[in-house]
């Protein structure tokens, strides 16, 4: 089945399409169901007994044998004997519901007398062992089915399942739904179905209203987004050039107040022994070079090493210089802490 043979479907083949896919799932849900659950489902319940060409309510005992008077049918169990159907118990591989019954469909030559065309049949799971599941098989010829099938309609009976009635009361198999699957019957929508795929056809137009409002307010947005494009590049470049800006202010600033001397001579002021003079001050923002005349007594180094912004004070001439009548020389060097040549 191809995309193109389902968009030119007709809306009959549509709709059974749907029926068989309701059906292959409500079977593999039931099969999923533990054996306790499946085996009361089939307790009880309002159906009716075959009895001849009558058919006898289970809950009130009463006969409904009259044709129908134009009214809506009861849509009930229809109920056979056990005796109406053949029975064998299987033992088959742990599949699905699904492929369950087409592996049983394949071998009812072998597993019955009958032929595969001419019986409709149905399983139902009695236990799971380890590695396979006994079955219990009731197969049923089809023209007997369909005879009672057309008595039960007459008598105003529209079975929604045709089932085998044990002697207390408990009906087990579908043999109505075999009968759909293997084409030979009418098949309609559970009446539940109609209601659940009203339900995804809400839903499924719901999402499409939410997708196409989603993709109507996502268009506008680009729309604005496209408009508000120069204006948000001409913002975004003011605001590259500013940061940049701003960094070369702050690098400036910091050069600044590294190199700047006013810091090294109030330092100087403070540190320096009276009695000793500076003659000569170099600074190149890094290192600083001072030469003048001290008191001989006077450690000129000891006192620029407490300076807490000077660091590697040091001399700097080779040659110790000669003592004048104005004092001892002194030539040193120092670099700012933090900093180096």
């Amino acid at each position: 089945m191809t995309l193109k043979d389902i968009m030119n479907a007709d809306m009959g083949t549509v709709g059974q399409w749907v029926a068989a896919g309701w059906r292959w799932w409500t079977a593999e849900l039931a099969g999923m169901l533990p054996q306790r659950l499946r085996a009361s489902a089939g307790r009880g319940g309002d159906h009716a007994l075959a009895e001849g060409r009558n058919f006898r309510l289970a809950r009130s005992g009463r006969l409904h044998s009259q044709p129908g008077t134009g009214k809506r049918p009861r849509r009930i169990t229809l109920a056979l004997p056990e005796t109406a159907a053949f029975r064998r118990q299987v033992e088959l591989p742990i599949l699905g519901a699904a492929d369950l019954r087409r592996m049983v469909e394949h071998d009812i030559d072998r597993l019955t007398p009958f032929a595969g065309d001419s019986v409709y049949f149905d399983i139902a799971v009695i236990e799971r062992r380890p590695l396979t599941v006994l079955a219990d098989l009731a197969v049923i010829p089809r023209d007997r089915l369909v005879r009672r099938l057309d008595e039960a309609r007459a008598a105003g009976i529209e079975p929604g399942r045709i089932a085998l009635a044990d002697g207390e009361g408990r009906t087990r198999f579908d043999l109505l739904r075999a009968m759909r699957l293997a084409g030979g019957g009418k098949q309609p929508l559970p009446p539940a179905a109609g209601w659940w795929i009203a339900v995804a056809g809400l839903v499924a137009l719901l999402l499409a209203v939410v997708i196409g409002r989603d993709m109507i307010a996502l268009s506008r947005l680009s729309a604005a987004v496209e408009a508000e494009a120069p204006i948000a590049n001409a913002a975004s470049g003011l605001r590259r050039r500013v940061v940049a800006e701003q960094a070369r202010r702050q690098a400036l600033a910091r050069r600044r107040a590294e190199h700047d001397p006013l810091p090294i001579l109030a330092s100087l002021s403070d540190v320096m022994p009276g009695g000793a003079w500076v003659q000569r001050l170099t600074w190149n923002g890094v290192s600083l070079r001072l030469t003048g005349y001290k008191p001989e007594a006077v450690d000129i180094i000891a006192a620029l090493r407490s300076s807490p912004l000077l660091d590697k004070v040091r001399e700097s001439a080779t040659e110790a210089p000669a003592t004048l009548a104005a004092g001892q020389p002194f030539d040193v060097e120092a670099d700012r802490k933090g900093r180096s040549k």
